[in-house]
């Protein structure tokens, strides 16, 4: 009979085998589950937020009214000759708060920073208009990678010069005429280097202040790929200052019964004056109470601020037929130091008895605006680099803002732009307004 060492020794030697069994059987899932990519939905913190459903399939009504779209005529020229491919415009979370879960119908101008704003405002449609045909293109690959990417990862990493190739040849399998494939292959050429960098760097702005947006949160990347994927987004060449692109639009929207709801203008007010075409269209787009339009205004620093005004107060301004300039309107603009953002709640001289002014008399100009309090995450540059390129934009917030990320050293940079508009402007000489059909 073995004696008590000898069991211990035994017991022992029996548990080891056992949990060597054990080890041996679980180690594939183990070596399996560690060669996973790490999930791109860094979202983990809203994990448990049910996702809200994008609109389902489009109603044929709908398609039938904006197949109908007309463009405008391209431009002569674009000044300077330079297609403007990613935003500079990088504190849009200012206006997080007003839009969010707006609805209707989004219309915007520009490239990167509408499906930031949509993903926030929840639309069930999107109009996406430009006068540069390569951005109108460069939305139509937009599209196609949204539809092959399953996560934000993948977005991005189709951007980059190993996916070329697989980006070209989905385009080229598509089923459209071969002027809009040259089209696009040419946008996506041009702008595959500068979207993930432009993109990345807003994350980079975003994370530190907690800001959910398209690329950090896979609700809101879900929901621009079912608006792609149920037909829900229209790209348009479109000239603000001539007006019949939104002429078109306005005419769509009433067709079915839709109201715009988000009017997103960037800073493009800024290079032409308030046409006839202008102010017909945007008079003529159904909006509600709760439509706003969203623009921004340059300071001579080369910052931008963030204006919001309601819909219905900006039709009675260009009803009052009586300016000529946007900056006529925004200096009526008024800081609220909890957001960052800005508003515009004054009315036009035939509206001013709602607000206790002299009817006969044009609005006297507001106090100068006062610094927002929120920081600003990034700030244009205005010297070009050497060598002929385009000018850049670098982290660069102000060192009062308790908010502000830290700027980096040697962070990578995105070809500077000006919001979507076609033209490089230096920050600190505003140009004299170009002919009408200079328009972003």
């Amino acid at each position: 009979m073995p004696d008590l060492q000898t069991k211990g020794v035994q017991s022992r030697a029996w548990l080891l085998q056992a949990l060597a069994v054990c080890l041996v059987t679980s180690l594939p899932g183990v070596l399996v589950a560690r060669a996973e990519p790490p999930s791109a939905d860094v979202a983990a913190p809203n994990a448990t937020v049910p996702p809200t459903s994008a609109p389902g399939a489009l109603p044929p009504a709908w398609s039938d009214a904006f197949a109908q779209l007309a463009s405008d005529p391209r431009p002569p020229a674009l000044v300077r000759d330079t297609h403007y491919i990613v935003s500079n415009e990088d504190n849009h979370f200012v206006w997080r708060s007003s839009i969010e879960g707006r609805g209707g119908v989004y219309i915007g101008v520009g490239t990167d920073q509408n499906y930031l704003l949509a993903a926030w405002a929840r639309p069930e449609f999107m109009v996406l208009l430009d006068f540069d045909q390569v951005v109108v293109d460069l939305h139509r690959v937009y599209g196609v990678i949204f539809l092959n990417s399953p996560t934000p990862h993948d977005f991005l990493d189709m951007w980059e010069d190993r996916n070329v190739r697989r980006v070209e040849e989905l385009i080229e399998a598509l089923k459209v005429d071969a002027p809009t494939r040259r089209g696009m292959l040419a946008a996506y050429r041009m702008a595959h280097f500068a979207v993930p960098r432009r993109l990345r760097r807003v994350e980079a702005a975003y994370k530190p202040l907690g800001i959910r947006w398209f690329l950090n949160d896979m609700n809101q990347y879900r929901y621009l790929v079912e608006l792609f994927r149920n037909g829900r987004v229209v790209m348009v060449r479109g000239d603000l200052s001539i007006g019949g692109a939104m002429s078109s639009v306005a005419g769509a929207i009433q067709k079915v019964g839709g109201v715009a709801r988000t009017i997103y203008l960037s800073n493009a007010e800024r290079y032409f004056p308030y046409t006839p075409g202008f102010k017909k269209s945007l008079l003529a787009l159904p909006t509600d109470d709760r439509a706003l339009v969203l623009r921004t205004r340059a300071r001579m620093s080369g910052a931008y601020e963030y204006i919001i005004q309601d819909a219905g107060n900006f039709k009675r301004w260009l009803d009052w037929g009586k300016m000529s300039y946007a900056v006529e309107l925004t200096r009526y603009r008024e800081i609220d130091h909890a957001t960052g953002a800005y508003f515009i709640r004054r009315e036009p001289p035939s509206s001013a008895g709602k607000n206790g002014g002299n009817p006969s008399q044009p609005p006297t100009t507001a106090p100068a605006a006062s610094p927002a309090t929120v920081p600003t995450v990034m700030k244009a540059a205005t010297t070009p680099p050497s060598g002929g390129s385009p000018p850049l934009i670098s982290p660069l917030p102000p060192a009062t803002s308790p908010l502000s990320p830290p700027p980096a050293s040697g962070t990578a940079t995105a070809p500077r732009t000006e919001g979507p508009v076609t033209q490089r402007v230096s920050a600190a000489t505003p140009p004299a307004p170009p002919p009408a059909a200079a328009q972003p």
